[in-house]
């Protein structure tokens, strides 16, 4: 991606944009214009790298550049052991393995975080990831659809479509139905069992 795709001053500030939110985490999306358009896909052009899993050995070049970064006293053997197990652990996309990510991981610890640490930092970047990847589309495709965009009724389907909406409801229908008959014999089994009790008592 081009590392000024998100800063150009000519351009909407992406960066600013894909941050916007309000106490809850809602995020605030801005007006849509050509500019911001144009650029949202520009960005997602090449956004597919970055959702695809990180390759080993740039796992392990993030990981070493942590060690560096805060393993204190940590002997060199032990850093190659704590990356190498990481490195063949954690599944997260390339997108996760940035100079911005090493710097916030390294910004909380002063030693070498263990394994749940790292991930569950890497998980919230995952996150971070996947929701700008969403804001972009939005922002792409022009905004939010208004309420009722994007609705279809039953006679704008094709015959394929409503075949297999049909063959849906009728799955759908058929689990229910089993499922309350399994549930009325266990009813009458458990029923005559009271009953045979009772006989039995009097």
């Amino acid at each position: 991606m081009n590392a000024n795709a998100l800063t150009k001053p000519s351009q909407p500030d992406l960066r600013a944009i894909l941050r916007a939110e309000l106490s809850d985490g809602q995020w605030i999306e801005p007006p849509s214009t050509p500019a911001l358009v144009a650029q949202a896909k520009a960005v997602l052009a090449d956004y597919g790298k970055r959702m695809e899993p990180a390759g080993q050995d740039a796992k392990l070049q993030w990981l070493e550049q942590l060690g560096v970064l805060c393993a204190g006293r940590m002997t060199a053997d032990e850093a190659r052991l704590k990356t190498t197990g990481y490195a063949s652990l954690l599944d997260h996309e390339a997108g996760c393995f940035t100079r911005s990510s090493l710097k916030l991981l390294a910004s909380k610890f002063s030693w070498f975080p263990s394994f749940a640490e790292v991930k569950a930092e890497l998980d919230q970047v995952r996150r971070r990831l996947h929701q700008d990847r969403h804001r972009l589309r939005l922002l792409a495709a022009g905004g939010k659809p208004k309420e009722g965009e994007g609705e279809r009724r039953w006679r704008d389907l094709t015959d394929a479509e409503r075949e297999a909406h049909q063959a849906r409801m009728r799955d759908l229908l058929a689990g229910i139905t089993g499922s309350f008959k399994r549930q009325t014999e266990a009813f009458e089994q458990q029923s005559q069992g009271v009953e045979n009790v009772e006989e039995v008592a009097q």
